[in-house]
C-alpha cells in the first residue's frame, strides 16, 4: 500500500488489504493537521489585535495622555507580547486604551464648554455694566456745567442752549457769591418776562421744573424766598430758554463768583 508525500495517508491499490487501522490512523493524522491551522490562524488573530493595542498607545504617547494610564496600558501590552496573557486580557487592555482615547474627547468637550460658559460670563457681565450706567444716567442729581468769574464783573451768564428740556424733570441753578453785600438779579434769556422777582442775596438756589415737557411754561421755586414767595413763573415754555442771565445794579461780582448746573431726572 501506498502513503501520500506530505501527511503519509494511506492510498490502496486493487490488490491492497482494506484494515480499519490504516482509517484509523489517517484520521488522527487529519484531526492533528486541522488543529494546527487553527492554532496558526488563531495566532494571527492575537498578533493583529496586538499591534492595534500597540498603535494606540503609541498614539497616546503622542498625545501626551495621563502618564499612569497609559502605562499600565504599555505594562499590559508588554505582558501580551511575552505571552503572559490570554484573550481577556488582551480585550481589557483594547479597552482601557479605547476608554483614554474617549478620555481625550471629553477633556476637549469639556475645554470648549468651560471656554463657552466664559464667554457667556463675559457677554453678561458687559451687558450687566451697560445697565448699570444707563440707569447711573436716569438716577440721582447731575452735574450739568459750572460757570465762574475770573474777573470783576456785573453780571454772570450761563449758557443753556444745549439742555433738551425733554430729559429734565428738574434743573437746579446754585448761585454763591465772593463778596458780602451784592444784591442781584436774574432772568432767562435776559427778557423781563423770563424774569425771577429780586433782588437775591448773595448765595440762592434756584429750581426749574420743566418735568420733561420742553413746552410747559418757565416755572418753579426759589431759595431763600424772593418777593414772589419763593415761586416764579412765565409765559415763555422751557424750550426758548438758552440761557441763565445774573446781574447786579450797584457794584460788581468779586472773581470767584460761580453759579453751577444741576440736572435730575
Amino acid at each position: 500500500m501506498q502513503q501520500t508525500n506530505h501527511y503519509q495517508l494511506s492510498q490502496w491499490d486493487f490488490e491492497d488489504q482494506i484494515v480499519m487501522a490504516d482509517f484509523n490512523s489517517d484520521n488522527q493524522k487529519t484531526d492533528a493537521a486541522l488543529h494546527g491551522l487553527a492554532e496558526q490562524a488563531a495566532g494571527k488573530a492575537d498578533a493583529a489585535a496586538l499591534t492595534a493595542a500597540v498603535n494606540r498607545v503609541s498614539a497616546l504617547e503622542n498625545g501626551k495622555a495621563d502618564q499612569s494610564a497609559l502605562a499600565a496600558a504599555v505594562n499590559r501590552v508588554s505582558a501580551l507580547e511575552n505571552g503572559k496573557a490570554d484573550q481577556s486580557a488582551l480585550a481589557a487592555a483594547v479597552n482601557r486604551v479605547s476608554a483614554l482615547e474617549n478620555g481625550k474627547a471629553e477633556q476637549s468637550f469639556l475645554a470648549a464648554e468651560q471656554t463657552a460658559r466664559q464667554n457667556a460670563d463675559s457677554a453678561e457681565k458687559a451687558a450687566r455694566e451697560a445697565a448699570d450706567a444707563a440707569l447711573a444716567k436716569r438716577a440721582g442729581a447731575q452735574l450739568i456745567r459750572t460757570e465762574t468769574l475770573t474777573e470783576l464783573s456785573s453780571y454772570l451768564t450761563v449758557p443753556l442752549d444745549d439742555i433738551d428740556w425733554a430729559e429734565w424733570r428738574e434743573l437746579h441753578f446754585i448761585f454763591q457769591t465772593a463778596s458780602e453785600s451784592v444784591e442781584c438779579y436774574i432772568s432767562f434769556n435776559g427778557h423781563s418776562n423770563m424774569k425771577i422777582d429780586g433782588p437775591l442775596g448773595q448765595h440762592w438756589h434756584v429750581i426749574a421744573c420743566p418735568c420733561f415737557t420742553p413746552d410747559q411754561p418757565i416755572s418753579g421755586f426759589v431759595f431763600p424766598f424772593a418777593a414772589s414767595f419763593g415761586t416764579f413763573k412765565s409765559d415763555s415754555p422751557f424750550r426758548e430758554v438758552t440761557l441763565l442771565s445774573i446781574n447786579t445794579r450797584a457794584g460788581a461780582f468779586q472773581p470767584g463768583t460761580s453759579a453751577t448746573v444741576w440736572g435730575v431726572k
